[in-house]
């Protein structure tokens, strides 16, 4: 019934992870037991699973660390993510708090509480997927090109939430270089970055004969007279002023691109 959902395990929870399995597979899912944390990860990216859950003990990396991993390799946006704690520590929820979704569990897993939680999982997840013709972005292919990671990281998410398909470059030669070889509706471009900044990237990407043009953005904290016309002149379309609203970026988007 329930097989074509993957649930992957991470940790020994205690001891416990082989019981957890067996309880899993019971239920009809397919379960598989991974204790290095770095290995799992690996695996997610040949491989996405539908589930993970994490022992919050884990042995190699806090399991705040695990979930940041997560988010940077883009695992975090379709696969859902629940921490098992394996003892009481209250600290530990505190460090948790970069998992995307995460729900606690006591350390004496109820079996009839766990299964629950993961068909409500399950539930959540599909019925997200029915409304995703209504997302906004739907289907656009994003560059992010940016430094700061928590700028990426949270621009990332906003933008795979309203159903774009965002890819992420942390300056402006890694920017172009993407685009040379993938097609972008849109590129989102920071100005000051370090390599290469957002007017050199501009510029070059203008230059390139052999693809489809994007449109570009700038995003900037400083928007003055001369740096506008300075975007401007190296071909960027329009100038936004960070930080910017997430309806605000949507509809920008949505007017260049007709939709």
């Amino acid at each position: 019934m329930n097989k074509s959902k993957h649930i992957l395990l991470i940790g020994d929870f205690a001891q416990k992870g082989e019981t957890l399995h067996s309880l899993i597979e019971g239920a009809g899912y397919r379960a598989t037991l991974m204790q290095d944390p770095l290995a799992a990860l690996n695996a997610m990216k040949q491989q996405k699973p539908d589930l993970v859950l994490v022992d919050s003990l884990l042995k190699e990396m806090n399991p705040d660390v695990f979930c940041i991993r997560m988010k940077d390799l883009g695992l975090s946006i379709d696969i859902p993510t629940l921490l098992l704690i394996t003892e009481p520590a209250g600290e530990i929820i505190g460090e948790a708090r970069d998992c995307d979704t995460v729900r606690f569990l006591v350390p004496e897993v109820d079996s009839q509480v766990l299964l629950f939680k993961i068909k409500q999982i399950f539930s959540a997840a599909s019925a997200s997927r029915s409304d995703s013709s209504e997302l906004p972005l739907k289907g656009v292919r994003i560059l992010l090109v940016e430094d700061n990671e928590i700028n990426r990281r949270v621009a990332g998410m906003t933008l795979s939430k309203n159903g774009a398909q965002p890819d992420i470059a942390e300056n402006g030669l890694v920017g172009l270089e993407q685009v040379t070889v993938n097609e972008y509706d849109l590129v989102l471009m920071d100005l000051q970055m370090p390599v290469m900044d957002g007017y050199e990237s501009t510029a070059r990407i203008r230059k390139l004969k052999h693809i489809k043009q994007p449109a570009i953005f700038a995003l900037t904290s400083f928007v003055e007279a001369e740096e506008i016309e300075r975007a401007l002149q190296v071909g960027i379309d329009r100038v936004l002023k960070k930080p910017i609203r997430a309806q605000a970026l949507i509809s920008e988007v949505q007017q260049v691109l007709n939709r």
